[in-house]
């Protein structure tokens, strides 16, 4: 008997680009679902400064209100995903290989640095 046959086509969109994702929000949903909003996020603006327009509607550009926003971040929002508990489970396990595999790179990387630099021996 012939052994069962299973293909995956996959797809790659022409010009479709790597989005640097910084986090994730989401919730579990009443049908038990997960839903993930990803994003990336960047410091707002170290200051700003704010014109006041007159009553002519005419910029006044030598009085300004400046405002510190050291503490501001800015969240964009890429994409939203919902997945079931089980994909949810693997694609942890996945994501946590990956991570450790990059994990390995970097630690590699760093012992040939600090073996380079030690010429003691």
């Amino acid at each position: 008997m012939p052994e069962k046959e299973f293909r995956v086509k996959q797809i790659f969109p022409e010009g479709m680009e790597p989005i640097a994702i910084k986090g994730a929000l989401g919730s579990v949903l009443n049908d038990g679902t997960i839903t993930m909003h990803l994003y990336s996020e960047y410091k707002t603006i170290a200051d700003m400064h704010v014109h006041d327009i007159d009553e002519d509607n005419n910029v006044n550009l030598n009085e300004i209100t400046r405002r510190e926003s050291d503490s501001e971040l800015t969240r964009v929002f890429h994409t939203s995903i919902s997945i079931s508990p089980h994909t949810a489970k693997q694609f942890a396990v996945w994501l946590i290989e990956r991570a450790q595999e990059a994990d390995k790179l970097f630690t590699g990387l760093d012992e040939e640095e600090h073996d380079e630099h030690d010429s003691t021996n």
